[in-house]
């Protein structure tokens, strides 16, 4: 809240504090994700294998850490699903794309109900620092759609570039966490690297989706295609 007596912001309430004095993450750790959903907060750090951590706002004044889930690596962005599921989209152990879901539906017990990973080091996603690149469109008859650009490297410590995507995603029966799914719908293919053909990656992705198709913006360039069948791709435009 803001004072009336003056400009800035007044602290209502922090962590940690003489009541609740355990710290947030470990010494030498990062902070890389946050989200506020009403009464509650979560927040990923990471040095190694770190936890996600979930946060009981309910009262302002007396904020507390409600729960954790210790992961092989972090979240950068990190989306509500519903009141009961958190979408991370981030860095894998291995230095790949990870995305995952997460039920949160009790903070005390935070955890992973599916997720993918891409890749090894070099492999990156321009949502994971710009929310314009993430594109996401709730109950196509029941069924949450959402894409996540991904410029893809070599797992063989050779930071060779294969290929620029759009990797597609469902998130099916998210009304009843202990039965939700994340599943991979296919991918959306930009350019590949071949050995007769050298390709270099997306530097800007956008995506627009629609309740039956995708289109995938990549740099100067438009690619479309059917959501059931997004290897059949027209363009580019």
């Amino acid at each position: 809240r803001q004072s009336s007596a003056r400009t800035e912001l007044e602290i209502v309430g922090q962590l940690p504090n003489s009541r609740r004095p355990e710290e947030i993450g470990k010494p030498n750790e990062s902070l890389f994700g946050v989200r506020f959903l009403a009464d509650r907060a979560f927040a990923a750090t990471f040095r190694r294998i770190d936890p996600l951590y979930a946060f009981d706002l309910t009262d302002p004044t007396d904020p507390r850490i409600a729960g954790s889930l210790e992961l092989p690596g972090f979240s950068d962005l990190l989306h509500s699903v519903s009141a009961s599921l958190l979408l991370g989209i981030g860095q894998a152990d291995n230095g790949g794309v990870r995305v995952a879901l997460f039920d949160v539906s009790r903070l005390d017990q935070p955890r992973e109900v599916g997720g993918y990973t891409y890749g090894a080091a070099g492999t990156y996603s321009e949502a994971r620092h710009d929310r314009h690149a993430f594109a996401y469109l709730a109950d196509v008859n029941g069924v949450d759609h959402f894409a996540v650009p991904v410029n893809l490297y070599s797992s063989d410590g050779q930071y060779r570039f294969i290929s620029s995507s759009l990797q597609l995603f469902e998130v099916r029966n998210k009304t009843q966490p202990a039965s939700t799914l994340l599943i991979e719908a296919g991918r959306v293919v930009a350019r590949t690297t071949t050995s007769q053909v050298p390709a270099y990656p997306v530097a800007r992705a956008r995506a627009f989706l629609h309740p039956t198709s995708v289109f995938f913006v990549a740099d100067d360039e438009v690619l479309g295609a059917s959501w059931a069948q997004p290897a059949l791709v027209n363009g580019p435009y």
